[in-house]
C-alpha cells in the first residue's frame, strides 16, 4: 500500500501496547489503593460522565479529520480548525455546565449517594477538558503527524501514571477525578502546540460564511456518530448503571463488574490508533472513487484482523493468572464475567473502530448503520435489564451485553455488504478465527500457568503458518 498505512497501523497499535501496559499498571495501582467500594464508586461516577461525554462529542473530532484529510488546500486547515474549536467549546461547556448542576439531583435523586455529587462536580471539568483534548489529537491526526502524536500518548502514558498513582494515593476517591482534569487539560495544551507549529500559517481565521459552511459539514456528519455513539455509550454503560439501581447497597459486586469492564476495554486502547491513521488516510483514499477506497480497506483489513486476533487470544488466556497474582484474590470473583466482556470489546474494536473509520466514515454513509444499530442496542439495554431484574446479577449484565454487540456486529456487516458491495468476512478469517477459538476455550478451562504458556505458544505458532499461507504476516516494504 503506497500510503504505508499498515505500518502506521502496527506502529500506532506497538504503542498503544506500551501505553496500554503503563494504563493496566496504573490500573493495578488505583486498585489496590481503593477499595472494591470505592472502585465500585468510581464506576458509577464513570458510567454517569459517560453519558454526558456522548452527548458532547457529537462526532465533531472524527468529522473534521475527515474534513481536513480530504481538504487539498493548506490555507483552509486553520480556518477548519478555528471554526471546529468554536464548536467544540460552545457544546462542550453546555454539557459539562448540566452536568454540573444536575450533579445532586442524580446522586440524590436516583442512586440515593449524596456524596456521589462532588465526583460528578469534578467529572463535570473533566468532561469539557477531555472534549478539547480529543479535538486537538484529532487535528494532530488529521495532519498525518502520525509519529510525533504516538510518541506523545507514549509520553502522557507515563506522566498518568505518577498522576494517578499519587494523587490516588494521597486523595483517594477525589484524588483520582483531579487527575482526569490535569491529565486532559495537560494533553490539550500539548496537541494544541503541536497543531499550530504543524500547519503554514496559524493566523488564518475564517469569516462568519466559512464558519457556518463548516459547522455545517461537520454536523451533517457529527450528528450521526452521535446518534451511533450514543448507542454504543448506552450499550456499554447501562449494566452499570442498572447494578446500580438493583445492587446500591453492593458497591463490592459494581467494583469487581466495573474491575471486568474496564480491563476488558483495554483492548480498544489499541485499536484508537488505528483509527487515529484510518480516517484521514481512507478519506484520501475516497477521493480516488468509492472502488478505490473499498480495495485499499480490505488488502488491509485482513492483515489488520489476524494481528489483533492474536493478541487477543493470548491476552485472554493469561488475563486471570496476572489478575490474582496482582491482586492476590481481591477481584477473583470478576473473573467468570471477563471473557463475556472482554469477547464483546473485541467485537467492538472491530467493528464500530476499524470498520466504521476505515470504510463507513470516509464515504460518509454512517446513517447506512443508524436504523439497525440503535435497534439492537436498545433491544440490548432492555435484555440486560430484564435479567438483572431477574436476579441474575453481573453474570446476566455480562452475557447480555455480549450478546447485544454480536447481533450488532451481524447486522453491520450484512448493512455494508448490501450497500457497498463489500464482504469484510472472508474464509481465511473464519478459518483463523476458528483455529484459535478452541485453544482460548483450553485457555480458559485450564488453570495451570504452564499449561496455558504451551497454548498461547500454540497459538502463536498457528499464526505464524497460518499467517505465511494467507499472505497477511509480511508485506513488501517497498510498497507500503
Amino acid at each position: 500500500m503506497s500510503d504505508g498505512v499498515l505500518k502506521y497501523q502496527v506502529l500506532g497499535v506497538i504503542t498503544k501496547m506500551f501505553t496500554t501496559l503503563i494504563g493496566i499498571a496504573q490500573a493495578f495501582i488505583v486498585v489496590r489503593i481503593l477499595t472494591p467500594a470505592e472502585y465500585g464508586f468510581i464506576g458509577l461516577a464513570l458510567a454517569v460522565s459517560g453519558i454526558a461525554d456522548v452527548v458532547q462529542n457529537l462526532g465533531i473530532n472524527v468529522s473534521m479529520t475527515r474534513e481536513i484529510a480530504l481538504n487539498k488546500d493548506a490555507r483552509a486547515i486553520p480556518k477548519i480548525f478555528y471554526s471546529t474549536l468554536g464548536l467544540r467549546l460552545i457544546v462542550s461547556f453546555v454539557v459539562a455546565l448540566l452536568l454540573f448542576f444536575f450533579s445532586d439531583a442524580i446522586a440524590v435523586g436516583i442512586y440515593e449517594k449524596p456524596e456521589l455529587a462532588i465526583l460528578l462536580r469534578m467529572l463535570s471539568l473533566g468532561v469539557f477538558a477531555q472534549g478539547l483534548s480529543g479535538l486537538a489529537s484529532a487535528a494532530v491526526s488529521s495532519l498525518r503527524r502520525f509519529k510525533v502524536l504516538f510518541f506523545v500518548q507514549a509520553i502522557f502514558a507515563a506522566v498518568n501514571f505518577v498522576l494517578f498513582a499519587s494523587l490516588t494515593y494521597k486523595f483517594r476517591m477525589v484524588g483520582y477525578f483531579a487527575a482526569v482534569i490535569v491529565s486532559f487539560t495537560l494533553s490539550f495544551i500539548v496537541m494544541i502546540i503541536i497543531f499550530l507549529k504543524s500547519i503554514d500559517d496559524f493566523r488564518i481565521f475564517p469569516t462568519k460564511a466559512e464558519i457556518k459552511k463548516v459547522w455545517k459539514d461537520i454536523l451533517s456528519l457529527g450528528m450521526f456518530m452521535a446518534l451511533l455513539r450514543l448507542a454504543y455509550i448506552f450499550w456499554e454503560k447501562a449494566a452499570i448503571l442498572f447494578l446500580g439501581v438493583y445492587y446500591i447497597n453492593d458497591l463490592d459486586l459494581i467494583g469487581q463488574y466495573n474491575f471486568a469492564m474496564n480491563f476488558s476495554s483495554k483492548f480498544l486502547l489499541l485499536t484508537t490508533a488505528i483509527v487515529a491513521v484510518n480516517v484521514p488516510v481512507f478519506s484520501a483514499h475516497y477521493a480516488k472513487g468509492e472502488k478505490f477506497l473499498i480495495a485499499k480497506f480490505k488488502e488491509n483489513f485482513d492483515k489488520l484482523y489476524y494481528f489483533l486476533y492474536v493478541i487477543f487470544a493470548v491476552s485472554m488466556i493469561f488475563f486471570s493468572d496476572l489478575t490474582h497474582f496482582a491482586f492476590h484474590g481481591k477481584f477473583d470473583d470478576s473473573l467468570v464475567i471477563f471473557p463475556y466482556l472482554y469477547t464483546a470489546y473485541f467485537f467492538v474494536a472491530i467493528t464500530s473502530q476499524i470498520i466504521a473509520s476505515g470504510i463507513i466514515l470516509p464515504v460518509k454513509k454512517v446513517h447506512y448503520l443508524i436504523n439497525q444499530r440503535i435497534a439492537i442496542k436498545i433491544a440490548t439495554v432492555a435484555l440486560v435489564y430484564i435479567l438483572i431484574d431477574s436476579g441474575y446479577g453481573v453474570i446476566g449484565a455480562a452475557a447480555g451485553t455480549l450478546l447485544g454487540i454480536i447481533l450488532s456486529t451481524l447486522k453491520s456487516l450484512a448493512v455494508i455488504y448490501k450497500e457497498l458491495k463489500c464482504k469484510i468476512v472472508t474464509k481465511n478469517i473464519i478459518a483463523f478465527s476458528g483455529c484459535l477459538l478452541p485453544m482460548i476455550i483450553f485457555g480458559l478451562i485450564v488453570e495451570s500457568f504452564t499449561q496455558k504458556l504451551v497454548v498461547a505458544i500454540l497459538s502463536l505458532i498457528v499464526y505464524l503458518i497460518l499467517g505465511i499461507n494467507f499472505k497477511i504476516i509480511m508485506w513488501d516494504s517497498r510498497s507500503d
